[in-house]
């Protein structure tokens, strides 16, 4: 158990090893103080077992000193030592523990536990985009290595067929004994297939994991209802995991929300979508910009920048489309900018539809310096009825033709559902949505953001 006084030297040498954690390792001096004195210190003896298998976890730990194993029993998984951590997915979300942890020789731990951690994260959000930073590159590594052991297991029965093949053909009579031969390979690859089977639902949980992390990064209903209690989010993904999100955030008394398309969908889409949301984030939360269109400049240049995108050997073109609108209640003034998506506003049963800029932000066809993004001013009155949307749901194929919707009709599907309550036109997109389709597969995903202002 940890003393109640912590010398400075103590705190010093926690902060150090801090420093080698990468989850920690871009964090600020104080902040890392911070996360030290959050630190239990657990000095334990050789063959002592730290978790257990399916026990709930709330904390993470960071090994000082000595070494442990994960392990499912007798098999080990991976020994780790100083610098290491582990138990960092419990930090986000209290799901029983997947492995057993043990020390292997006498060993200096220190733990960092949920709550400690959730106070940290109000106070730094950077800490949160580092974590999932570590998160994301565990998965892509599991992804990158199932994916090349199943190429070369495959590639090791493919010369195995072939090689049985060419027997067969030389060695024409002895059939029978060939035919065991086959029948043997068959079941090899019976077995192969079920591997690939195995491989195949680790990756997916993975992702599944994913989704979990991605939508703790959503706004919650509940929150933003505090703000527009008139509001409904219709939020329908392709994939497990989204390429669109839907952002809110409030400073200073003013309102900022906004609809994001980024490049794709699926895994591709929400690493973008984690980009986004971070960068949002820093822009508003950190650095205090309460215009919308200083917002969408500064953004384009830090996505040009993270990804490269300036170089003109870059591999990567992928950006996101957006709407952003800043609500100051005092004098209910609405500022909006988009980057290729438009803002609807009804006034009773007059609409304005206000486009977005003609580009992204980033991509590598927007890199180059151009012209900076143009903002709107609305005075909003009670009653006042605004959308901001993605454009899946206006590509979405359907109907008797089986043609794509179209933003002109998306527009005047949401003029006849404009003075229905914001639950009824949740409910009634949402169905309209699913007829339009049918039986088609969903192409894109699907977000719609609507509010009313009293």
């Amino acid at each position: 158990m940890p003393s109640s006084y912590m010398s400075e030297t103590s705190l010093a040498t926690r902060a150090a090893l801090l420093k080698e954690v990468e989850i920690f390792s871009q964090s600020n001096d104080k902040v890392v103080e911070r996360i030290a004195r959050g630190l239990f210190e657990l000095k334990l003896q050789a063959g002592v077992g730290i978790i257990r298998k399916g026990e709930m976890g709330n904390c993470m730990y960071i090994i000082a000193e000595g070494r442990v194993r994960v392990h499912d029993g007798e098999v080990t998984f991976v020994e780790l030592g100083h610098s290491d951590i582990f138990g960092e997915f419990s930090l986000l979300d209290s799901e029983p523990r997947s492995a057993s942890v043990t020390t292997i020789v006498p060993s200096v731990l220190y733990r960092l536990d949920q709550e400690t951690f959730y106070e940290i994260l109000d106070e730094h959000p950077e800490i949160t985009r580092n974590t999932i930073r570590l998160i994301v590159n565990r998965l892509r590594k599991l992804n990158d290595k199932n994916t090349a052991a199943m190429r070369k297991r495959q590639e090791e029965l493919t010369r195995l067929v072939e090689e049985r093949t060419r027997d067969l053909q030389i060695r024409n009579e002895q059939l029978n004994s060939a035919f065991d031969e086959i029948k043997a390979q068959n079941e090899h690859l019976a077995r192969a297939y079920k591997e690939i089977e195995e491989k195949n639902a680790e990756i997916t949980a993975s992702i599944r994991y994913a989704r979990r992390i991605q939508s703790a990064l959503l706004p919650t209903q509940e929150y933003v209802r505090r703000f527009f209690p008139d509001s409904f989010t219709l939020y329908r993904p392709k994939d497990i995991v989204s390429g669109d999100f839907y952002w809110f955030a409030e400073r200073g008394g003013k309102l900022f929300f906004a609809a994001v398309d980024c490049t794709g969908h699926g895994v591709p889409g929400a690493f973008m979508s984690v980009l986004g949301n971070s960068l949002l984030n820093q822009l508003v939360k950190e650095q205090g910009l309460t215009q919308p269109a200083e917002i969408l400049n500064q953004l384009h240049a830090r996505v040009v920048d993270t990804l490269k995108q300036i170089d003109p050997n870059s591999v990567t073109s992928d950006g996101m489309d957006l709407a952003l609108c800043v609500y100051d209640p005092q004098p209910r003034t609405m500022l909006y900018a988009g980057a290729q998506r438009p803002l609807v506003h009804f006034r009773g049963k007059e609409m304005t539809e206000i486009p977005g800029d003609k580009f992204s932000i980033g991509g590598t066809g927007f890199a180059r310096m151009r012209e900076p993004y143009s903002q709107h001013r609305i005075y909003m009155q009670p009653g006042d009825t605004v959308y901001i949307f993605s454009d899946g749901y206006a590509d979405q194929f359907g109907g008797e033709r089986g043609r794509k919707m179209q933003t002109s009709r998306f527009v005047s599907l949401l003029a006849e559902l404009v003075e229905e309550d914001m639950q009824t036109q949740y409910e009634r997109l949402n169905l309209f949505f699913d007829e339009w389709r049918g039986d088609l597969e969903q192409l894109d995903d699907v977000l719609v953001f609507g509010l009313r202002f009293h």
